[in-house]
């Protein structure tokens, strides 16, 4: 017992003269690195540069079902997002959109096997970067607008959910 007291406090010292930058070997200054530099290697920092990116499990409405879910996978460079989503009416899609603030705006096209459809979105991230809701609406659909659509999407980031 008293082998390992005597280990743990040495380390403890040793640890202690790091810090306190005492080693002995060099009297050069160790440029210190900036915070910034620190901060965007974290994985929290990553996710605020581009919080678009990730798995997102979504949930909608379509002009035949009150409600499909499905899965919407995203990658941000900067301002652009690409990516592609399933949903509940085994439609396979792309979207791509521009983000300005907490708004990502773009367009949509599914395929269906037989028959495909297209269209724009609009989306609003909530100030945790943890969901989106927005509307969309279908390019064929010429009664209503991003504005007045009464089609909804909305989703929660997949990381979000094991929290």
């Amino acid at each position: 017992m008293r082998t390992i007291t005597v280990i743990i406090l040495a380390c403890l010292a040793c640890a202690l003269m790091v810090a306190a930058g005492c080693t002995g070997t060099s009297r050069t200054a160790t440029p210190a690195t900036p915070a910034i530099t620190a901060a965007a290697s974290t994985p929290a920092a990553a996710a605020n540069a581009d919080p678009w990116s990730g798995t997102w499990d979504t949930r909608g409405s379509t002009p035949i079902a009150l409600q499909t879910v499905g899965v919407l996978t995203l990658n941000q460079a900067g301002s652009l997002v690409t990516g592609t989503y399933s949903n509940g009416d085994n439609g396979k899609g792309t979207v791509s959109g521009t983000v300005t603030g907490n708004q990502l705006v773009g367009t949509w096209t599914v395929d269906y096997g037989r028959e495909s459809d297209n269209g724009s979105f609009e989306l609003v991230l909530s100030d945790d970067k943890k969901s989106f809701s927005g509307t969309w609406v279908s390019a064929s659909d010429t009664a209503n607008t991003l504005s007045t659509s009464p089609e909804f999407w909305d989703g929660v980031k997949r990381s979000s959910l094991r929290q």
